[in-house]
């Protein structure tokens, strides 16, 4: 049965000629990082629609993230509908939540969420790059007008001293507490190291570099090698106008036991998720990454961060 269309996506389908390829690179694959409808956004599908199509590629799972709202209930749901995917979600630390938000994140966990992400949009570091609290070119599915001027600066998880600020710690506690998957989102390098030192300090066992090659946070090849030796797992993700030769360096140095391979998908620009991911991964074995390394990086790194291995 077709699901209905939604207002929300743009309801991509898999031409069958792609089916073989998307099976061969896309078995058992694991997306930590996939953006689908509902959202603020045109997405290429909703969680339903998205989920019948990676069944039928053979997935093992996703994980579902949206920066304004809590995904896990919608990921009890669409895990109901389709039992054998490991359907998963979580929330990011954006002001629709509060910001950082313990009371946010405890609701979140209480949920069933796989990941807790530091801010994006809404950090200080992703407004200096980007000039906005949002990505260039991104049109919203509905408008609202807001009749209040923001004096809003951006969220950063430093004091004014360079102290991790109180309720960044109370966060990292829960997330040691609950073995679930730490997130950095859009800090800043220097926040990033802060975050992890703390987290690690803390006894949180499973921490993520979001997308590490994005254009907000690029980070050098020495400065991932360094996160991963305080044991954070390097995301390189499926990011538009990828340089899958700097990729390829980048989990060389790293070492795939110590990164995992997501999409970041769902963006119509960027056209099917699958497509689009399976693209990435023939760019990065011609690059030199081996068909191993793949499946450690797609399938069996994000089981263990899942708890499914």
């Amino acid at each position: 049965m077709t699901p209905p269309q939604s207002v929300f996506s743009a309801s991509l389908e898999i031409p069958e000629a792609d089916l073989p390829g998307l099976k061969r690179n896309l078995e058992g694959f694991i997306d930590l990082h996939l953006h689908l409808a509902p959202d603020r956004v045109l997405r290429t599908h909703d969680d339903i629609q998205f989920a019948g199509q990676a069944a039928k590629i053979g997935y093992g799972g996703f994980l579902l993230k949206d920066h304004f709202t809590v995904t896990a209930g919608r990921a009890y749901t669409v895990s109901k509908e389709f039992p054998g995917l490991h359907i998963g979600g979580g929330v990011v630390l954006n002001r629709a939540v509060g910001g950082i938000n313990p009371d946010a994140v405890e609701a979140a966990l209480l949920l069933g969420a796989k990941q807790v992400w530091m801010p994006t949009f809404d950090t200080a570091h992703h407004f200096l790059y980007f000039g906005m609290f949002s990505l260039p070119g991104t049109v919203p599915v509905k408008e609202i007008r807001r009749r209040h001027a923001s004096s809003f600066k951006g969220i950063t998880v430093l004091d004014p001293g360079g102290a991790l600020k109180q309720e960044v710690q109370e966060v990292l506690e829960m997330v040691a507490d609950s073995g679930v998957v730490l997130g950095t989102g859009h800090l800043s390098l220097e926040e990033i190291r802060s975050l992890v030192a703390a987290a690690r300090k803390t006894g949180v066992k499973k921490m993520l570099v979001t997308h590490p090659e994005f254009l907000a946070t690029m980070w050098p090849t020495d400065a991932q090698v360094e996160l991963a030796n305080q044991g954070a797992i390097m995301e390189h993700c499926a990011n538009v106008n990828y340089d899958a030769a700097l990729v390829a360096r980048n989990i060389k140095a790293v070492g795939a036991e110590r990164c995992v391979l997501s999409s970041d998908s769902g963006q119509v620009k960027k056209g099917h998720p699958s497509i689009f991911m399976s693209k990435f991964i023939d760019d990065l074995i011609a690059q030199g990454v081996t068909r191993r390394e793949v499946e450690i990086m797609i399938a069996e790194n994000p089981a263990k961060l899942l708890d499914l291995d």
